[in-house]
């Protein structure tokens, strides 16, 4: 189907760790705003 990976290979990210990700500035906030919006799309 072309995907590069299969679902049981994705991670769900929860809230506590997108705030760590924010705390240890490996993304910025807009990026963390489309992770969690995307996610609770079910588009990741």
């Amino acid at each position: 189907d072309g995907t590069l990976f299969n679902e049981d290979e994705m991670r769900e990210y929860t809230d506590k760790e997108i705030s760590q990700f924010l705390q240890d500035d490996k993304i910025d906030k807009d990026t963390a705003r489309t992770v969690k919006r995307l996610l609770s799309e079910g588009k990741l």
